[in-house]
């Protein structure tokens, strides 16, 4: 069965200005100049058990300056 109703379009995106385009020329190029991440660094941003510990260093870390502040 279709619909009775057509779904609307997508009204279209104001082109970009002059000034836009050389703003999102310059982030490009800042992009793909970026260092790209090493084998190591993207398994260890995926890894559970690593990610687990560090966010029980951090927790532990801001535990220890919330009790060791004065109220």
């Amino acid at each position: 069965m279709t619909s009775a109703h057509p779904s609307p379009s997508p009204s279209p995106s104001p082109s970009p200005t002059p000034r836009d385009d050389a703003a999102l020329l310059e982030s490009d190029r800042a992009i793909a100049a970026a260092p790209l991440p090493t084998a190591k660094t993207i398994r260890a941003r995926q890894s559970l058990l690593i990610q687990g510990v560090r966010f029980l260093v951090l927790n532990s870390r801001i535990m220890k300056m919330v009790l060791k502040g004065s109220h």
